[in-house]
C-alpha cells in the first residue's frame, strides 16, 4: 500500500503542524513512556518559559526596590538574563519553524506486511526511513499530526498531517495494526 503526502500550500496549517511535531520531538522520551498525554507545541512551551521568568524577574525587582537587599538584586538580574534568553530562544525557534514550513516536501509511505518505508526528497538530498512493524511502538494521533514512534529511543520517527488520518487508519486496518493507535485528539 502506498500513501502520498503532498506538502501543504496552507502555511498557517503547516506552521501548526511543524510546531506540534517539534513539541513532540522535545517530549519524545516522555511520550515513549506515556503516549496518552497532551502535547504542547514548542512555541507555547517557550512562551511559558518566558512568562515564568518575567514574573519572577518583576517579583524580585519589586522586592529589591522595597528592601534594597543585594540578594534580591542578584536574583532579579539572574531572572532578567533568563527573560532575555527565553525570548531569544523563542525568536530563533520561530525562525526555524518558518524555515521548515517553507522547506516542506512531498513524501511517500510504502507499506507491506513487514515494514513501513517513509521517503521524502528535497532538491539537495533525499531521506528514506525503513521501520519494521515489530519496531513500531505507537502511531500517535494529535491535533495537527500523526507520528509513528519506534520502540527504540534512538531510531527515527516520522510524522504526517492529520488530514491523512483516514488513509492511515485504513492502512493500519489492512495490516491489522490498530493496536498501535494512540488517539490524543480528544485532549484538544
Amino acid at each position: 500500500m502506498k500513501i502520498e503526502f503532498k506538502s501543504s500550500n496552507d502555511t498557517k496549517a503547516s506552521f501548526k503542524f511543524v510546531n506540534e511535531v517539534f513539541g513532540i520531538n522535545m517530549l519524545r522520551k516522555k511520550i515513549l513512556i506515556d503516549p496518552s498525554r497532551k502535547v504542547v507545541p514548542i512555541l507555547t512551551k517557550y512562551i511559558q518559559y518566558f512568562l515564568f521568568c518575567l514574573v519572577f524577574f518583576f517579583i524580585f525587582l519589586v522586592l529589591y526596590l522595597n528592601d534594597k537587599s543585594i540578594i534580591y538584586l542578584i536574583i532579579s538580574i539572574f531572572y532578567g538574563i533568563l527573560v532575555v534568553l527565553s525570548l531569544t530562544f523563542y525568536i530563533s525557534i520561530k525562525y526555524v519553524l518558518k524555515r521548515n514550513v517553507k522547506e516542506q516536501v512531498d513524501s511517500v509511505i510504502n507499506v507491506d506486511d513487514e515494514k513501513i518505508i517513509y521517503s521524502s526528497k528535497k532538491t539537495n538530498y533525499s531521506r528514506k526511513i525503513t521501520i519494521p512493524w515489530d519496531s513500531i511502538k505507537y502511531v500517535l494521533f494529535n491535533k495537527y499530526s500523526i507520528c509513528f514512534f519506534p520502540k527504540e529511543k534512538n531510531n527515527f520517527s516520522f510524522a504526517c498531517s492529520i488530514k491523512y488520518k483516514d488513509k492511515i487508519i485504513k492502512m493500519l486496518d489492512k495490516f491489522d495494526k490498530n493496536n498501535l493507535i494512540v488517539d490524543n485528539i480528544d485532549f484538544y
